[in-house]
């Protein structure tokens, strides 16, 4: 019986807080209830099947589209032929719940509601009118969308606060759920040389980490800036992850000793590679109004992994770090500002700051968010106390 159908535009290889939300959601269905996560198949490498446990899954949906299209034609072609698909395959199966995670497909959501008589939950990632690098007609087009179609959802979900507060100023509705993409509550994984293995460090090197989407906007481009400019060795950065910037990291990381490159890991994975870190790197620019109140997931994996962070001064970010005392807030946007920051941090070290980062620990892991789940969720499938 499929009860909840998650409708994701990516290929749900790396999507943690998907993965989590149908995990928590999975304990209130019955034995024989059903979480699909229907996604696109965009490479085409990823398994159309992927089976996550007994209650799980994955179906990625590929598009053939004739070879001679390209680029902003073939999106065109592709993305309505995926979203028909997605309607043929699960519409006759009337699920009882449908999620939407991204701004695109929000149609979906309605045409599910009404014509199979599914909830409908809106549950975006970010910002998704203002998210980087979209131009001043697909930002009219998605708010447009948001406007016309949150009416009708019957839940509304978002990663934090500012957020939330963003959604009941433009659209006048009800400020949404927060449910915060944050790792499980685990205890610290040891301190490792993990990464000095991988990439051939010495081990007196301390590793400054960028854990994440190697895109623009995230300051990537600064933190080799300041490497490249630094006057000593001592610490490394390193990049774990993948996007359009890996070319221009691997360019750098041949030229510079201080610049290292590994390829992204599984999300269990995550925080057993950041413990072998000394500082984690968060260094999000303000070059959208998303990315301005964001709070990303890999924050909460550093501190998770037990070591310090270097942020940039957003309101989210900024007050997590000031509150809790786990890190540096970076002051100004300079080479010199980012070396000192780090070495700021590192100098307090893990050690320095275990107790902190053990409350950030239990005040916002993936269990604290069950909360919400079993809250807003359980009303729908009679289970409110399962978890």
């Amino acid at each position: 019986m499929l009860c909840n159908l998650h409708v994701v535009m990516n290929d749900c290889l790396h999507a943690s807080r998907v993965l989590k939300e149908t995990q928590s959601i999975s304990k209130l269905l019955p034995r024989d209830g059903q979480v699909v996560v229907v996604a696109a198949n965009r490479s085409g490498r990823a398994p159309s099947h992927e089976r996550l446990d007994d209650h799980r899954s994955i179906e990625r949906i590929g598009v053939n589209i004739p070879r001679f299209l390209r680029g902003k034609a073939a999106t065109a072609v592709r993305f309505p032929l995926w979203m028909l698909l997605v309607l043929k395959r699960y519409l006759p199966l009337r699920p009882k719940m449908v999620n939407i995670h991204h701004a695109e497909t929000l149609v979906l959501g309605a045409l599910f509601k009404f014509l199979a008589g599914s909830k409908f939950v809106y549950d975006p990632h970010e910002l998704e009118a203002e998210k980087n690098g979209y131009g001043a007609l697909k930002k009219r087009l998605v708010a447009f969308l948001e406007n016309f179609i949150i009416p009708y959802a019957d839940e509304v979900f978002v990663v934090n606060r500012s957020i939330s507060e963003e959604y009941a100023r433009r659209y006048s509705c009800s400020p949404p759920h927060v449910l915060m993409n944050v790792p499980w509550f685990t205890e610290p994984p040891k301190r490792s040389r993990q990464l000095h293995d991988a990439l051939g460090l010495s081990a007196d090197k301390k590793i400054c980490l960028y854990l994440g989407a190697l895109t623009k906007g995230r300051g990537i481009e600064f933190i080799m800036d300041a490497f490249e400019a630094a006057d000593s060795s001592e610490y490394v950065a390193v990049f774990v992850g993948y996007g359009p910037l890996q070319g221009a990291i691997e360019e750098r990381a041949r030229k510079c000793p201080c610049i290292y490159f590994h390829p992204a890991v599984q999300p269990t994975e995550v925080l057993d590679i950041a413990a072998s870190a000394d500082v984690g790197l968060c260094l999000i620019e303000s070059v959208s109004l998303s990315y301005h109140y964001c709070l990303p997931n890999k924050f909460f994996e550093y501190l998770f992994a037990g070591i310090p962070v270097v942020v940039t001064p957003l309101p989210e970010l900024t007050r997590l770090v000031d509150e809790y005392g786990v890190g540096v807030v970076l002051q100004e946007h300079t080479p010199q500002a980012l070396q000192l920051a780090v070495r700021e941090a590192g100098a307090v070290g893990a050690a320095g700051i275990e107790k902190n980062i053990e409350k950030v620990r239990l005040d916002y892991s993936w269990d604290a968010q069950e909360v919400v789940v079993r809250k807003v969720y359980g009303k729908y499938f009679g289970m409110s106390e399962a978890l």
